[in-house]
């Protein structure tokens, strides 16, 4: 076997037991299907329960979504106006406990937040597949908008690939302030 051929270990197996995409028959076609075309436009794969499709060291939902919290800060960071295309007219935004619905609504808020610079910095980030074969996204860091004080903040996602393209569908953001 190649090296850098990508090894599943699957549900029901011992999870030193590895297969290749070659030993998906067993699943259902529609799942294999999506895996696979899925893998051959993006290179990556949809998280599915009971399936671990690891690329590298790390399992492809960490690597979607590093790749999205990556991408999603520099956006914001250079310019917050481009991140339209992350969104889909179902998503959701709760911000600071205000709610928005539908990527017009979230781009009109993020645009008009009360700062022209802002620059974030990671601290921590965990991913989770979820049953539904979606990805959790949970964000750590800091942020400093034009010359103000550092602050901590905690962002969640929750990303969904529709017509092979990741998506954020859902969206929670907090300072992390403290009123002692």
């Amino acid at each position: 076997m190649e090296r850098d051929q990508k090894r599943i270990p699957i549900s029901g197996r011992p999870l030193d037991m590895l297969i290749t995409p070659k030993d998906l028959k067993p699943l259902k076609l529609g799942l294999k299907s999506q895996i696979l075309a899925t893998q051959q436009k993006l290179n990556k794969s949809i998280p599915v329960p009971g399936v671990v499709i690891r690329m590298g060291d790390k399992p492809l939902w960490e690597q979607i979504g590093s790749g999205f919290v990556q991408h999603y800060y520099q956006v914001f960071d250079t310019d917050r106006s481009q991140l339209g295309s992350l969104y889909i007219d179902a998503s959701c935004l709760s911000w600071e406990g205000q709610q928005f619905q539908g990527k017009t609504a979230i781009v009109e808020k993020i645009i008009g937040l009360p700062f022209r610079k802002i620059q974030h910095s990671i601290t921590a980030q965990d991913h989770q597949p979820t049953p539904d074969s979606c990805i959790l996204s949970m964000v750590v860091g800091q942020l400093q908008a034009d010359d103000d004080q550092v602050i901590g903040f905690q962002q969640t996602f929750l990303l969904k690939c529709l017509s092979d393209t990741w998506v954020c569908t859902n969206e929670v953001f907090r300072l992390a302030l403290h009123n002692f």
